[in-house]
């Protein structure tokens, strides 16, 4: 779009936006016409050192910003962590209990990342300009040296004129692109986040369309960031704001543009998704945000520090794992769970938290659950049972394909057991709690049955079901007959040659166990 055409533009909009992009660009002009026309005064040599200087102090001030950028990470440690919540507490009174703590269970490079390094993008560009400024400040003495030093005269023919305008021209844009750098670098975020949106699917949002045309368009299609960009001013930017995290080079201008894209694209399309029953479109955009998820170092470093210092949070007041009952266990292995999450786990970790949802979502549970008022989970899950669809060992099955999930089936079995058990007196007066570590030992007494001291095959099973509710009992666990004689089928089917089960073994045979319950329910 030429001067001419955008000018125009920006009139028929009429917006307060579309004026504030046309001042822009006017100042832009202005700045460059009065260089210009001061260049053309002092002439070929005085303009050169005036270049030369400016040139200078924008080179300097632009590598001290990337040697800042360099050292950023790993800079941060627990006391200015501290540092950081008082100068919030002092600026926001009352910042409350909960994001005190929150804070304080950060780790430092988790910190940096959360904190400091989405801010980089932002601030040194920003130091960048207010160095430039500084050096400039300083140089105007330099040059007044200089100056009497050599005894430059002002222009006195026409080639030292324009010469001079020339250079001073250059000297416009050099400062133009230093002062303007930090905008410059949002506005390329921006616009290639727009870009993205348009090529999408959601161009044809008429509410984005305005957004974009009202607000956005103005600035990324203003011809004199265009001019920037055509010098490599995004290239200047993308210099400042790259880092290394963890060995690998990232660009955090880049990131961001995931940051926008999973904002502007993949989420608005989750916006009318019914999570109870996803479709394969909502799947898809899922997917997305979880590749995204991998291919970003600077995301996926933020998220898994995130994880794991929420998990401080567990045990903590706020979630005391000592008050959790029965689900104790299940909570300590979930915040196992949480502690070991690092940047290299995470898009495998997130793809069996993904793989469980979508086995849960298109059960339709959720949904059913949601439509019918009452709905008992138990007998949901039976009925899909009896139907070939058990959603529950699909769900065991994708957590013991991650071995870092795998634990977490271990807690749900001892919770299974916690809920569908009793107490039980016993004759001394005692009392009997079920315990997972007990039963699994003593499930040695069932294994021990041995096939060859029965007659018949009849004589072995009535042994091995008495064997194995004796078991049960004396762990305080009272099922009926048919249940029993359930898991003794399946414990000879599976598991009558091994002497020793061990964990994996013995929640399979928990999870039948619950199987078997509810086939009694039913019947």
């Amino acid at each position: 779009m030429d001067l001419v055409q955008y000018i125009t533009q920006m009139k028929a909009l009429g917006t307060p936006v579309a004026t504030a992009a046309v001042v822009l660009l006017c100042l832009f002009l202005v700045v460059i016409i009065f260089k210009m026309l001061g260049g053309m005064r002092r002439g070929t040599w005085k303009q050169i050192l005036r270049t030369g200087l400016t040139l200078a102090a924008a080179i300097i001030s632009y590598i001290i910003a990337v040697i800042v950028s360099n050292s950023i990470m790993g800079s941060t440690d627990k006391g200015s962590i501290e540092d950081f919540i008082t100068l919030l507490d002092n600026s926001f009174p009352g910042v409350g209990e909960f994001l005190t703590q929150a804070l304080s269970s950060f780790d430092p490079e988790v910190f940096e990342y959360v904190i400091i390094l989405p801010a980089a993008v932002v601030l040194l560009p920003i130091l960048s300009t207010v160095i430039f400024l500084l050096i400039n400040l300083l140089l105007k003495f330099v040059r007044s040296i200089l100056l009497k030093l050599f005894g430059f005269k002002a222009a006195k023919t026409n080639t030292q004129r324009l010469g001079g305008a020339l250079l001073g021209a250059v000297e416009a844009i050099i400062w133009i692109i230093m002062v303007t750098l930090p905008i410059t670098g949002l506005v390329g975020i921006v616009n290639s986040a727009c870009d993205e949106v348009l090529s999408s699917d959601r161009a044809e949002d008429e509410s984005f369309a305005t957004t974009y045309e009202e607000y956005i368009m103005p600035f990324t299609e203003n011809p004199a960031f265009s001019f920037m960009d055509s010098l490599g001013v995004q290239t200047l930017a993308d210099g400042i704001v790259t880092i290394t995290i963890d060995g690998e080079v990232t660009n955090l201008r880049d990131e961001l543009l995931s940051v926008a894209n999973i904002g502007l694209i993949e989420i608005p399309a989750l916006e009318d998704a019914d999570f109870g029953a996803l479709t394969a479109e909502n799947k898809l955009s899922l997917d997305n945000i979880v590749d995204a998820l991998g291919r970003s170092p600077f995301i996926s470093s933020v998220i898994a520090g995130v994880v794991q210092s929420s998990s401080g949070l567990m045990n903590s007041d706020f979630i005391p794992l000592d008050k959790a009952g029965d689900y104790g266990p299940f909570l300590a292995s979930l915040v196992d769970f949480l502690e070991g999450v690092s940047r290299e786990t995470l898009q495998n970790d997130v793809n069996t938290i993904k793989a469980v949802y979508y086995a849960i979502s298109d059960s339709r549970v959720i949904k059913e659950i949601e439509e019918t008022e009452g709905a008992d989970l138990m007998a949901l899950l039976q009925e899909k049972q009896k139907d070939g669809d058990d959603t529950l060992l699909e769900i065991v099955t994708i957590l013991q394909s991650n071995e870092r999930t795998a634990p977490i089936i271990k807690a749900m079995t001892q919770a299974l057991l916690s809920s569908l058990s009793t107490d039980i007196q016993m004759p001394d007066g005692s009392t009997v709690t079920v315990s997972y570590d007990t039963l699994k030992d003593d499930m040695k007494d069932v294994l021990s049955v041995d096939r060859d001291n029965y007659q018949s095959d009849d004589e072995y099973m009535d042994a091995l079901s008495t064997a194995l509710d004796t078991t049960l009992r004396d762990n305080g666990i009272e099922i009926d007959d048919e249940i029993v004689d359930s898991i003794a089928e399946y414990i000879d089917s599976e598991y009558s040659s091994v002497a020793e089960l061990t964990d994996e073994q013995f929640n399979d045979i928990l999870l039948n166990y619950y199987d078997a319950y509810l086939e009694y329910v039913e019947s």
